[in-house]
């Protein structure tokens, strides 16, 4: 099985990039295999483009253990990333805290974050801000 997380993760300025994470998760058994490719989970946004973006696979919770990721934002002069994703407690969380360790400013959209229950996402939202997040809606950005 693989799962797919896709989201928005770059702000270079005004425009967003939309890039794509493809991983093997055993963890979507728990999740009730709710990205698994070709899922309807898992389908990109169609407001979102994709055409053109970077497609960085990652093995584990933390995009950022891709040095790919580091690279090609740092090669784009990106500095802020913005968060979004299925699972807030998971690779959310896992991936916002590696862009903190490298020094990004990290923006979670929490409008566009879930977990399994409400209250569990607020348990993840609470925690990325106690790590130096920056938790926002998308209206704000």
């Amino acid at each position: 099985m693989q799962s797919i997380h896709q989201g928005i993760i770059g702000c270079d300025r005004a425009k967003l990039r939309a890039l794509k994470f493809n991983r093997f998760d055993i963890g979507n058994l728990f999740r009730g295999f709710a990205a698994i490719q070709g899922s309807a989970g898992s389908a990109l946004d169609p407001r979102v483009t994709s055409k053109g973006c970077a497609y960085l696979p990652k093995h584990c919770a933390d995009a950022f253990s891709n040095s790919d990721l580091g690279n090609l934002l740092s090669k784009r002069a990106i500095r802020t990333v913005l968060l979004a994703g299925v699972y807030a407690n998971g690779c959310v969380k896992a991936t916002a805290r590696g862009a903190i360790r490298q020094g990004y400013r990290v923006v979670i959209l929490e409008d566009c974050v879930a977990s399994r229950s409400d209250r569990s996402s607020k348990r993840a939202l609470d925690a990325m801000r106690a790590d130096g997040a920056l938790i926002s809606p998308t209206l704000l950005i």
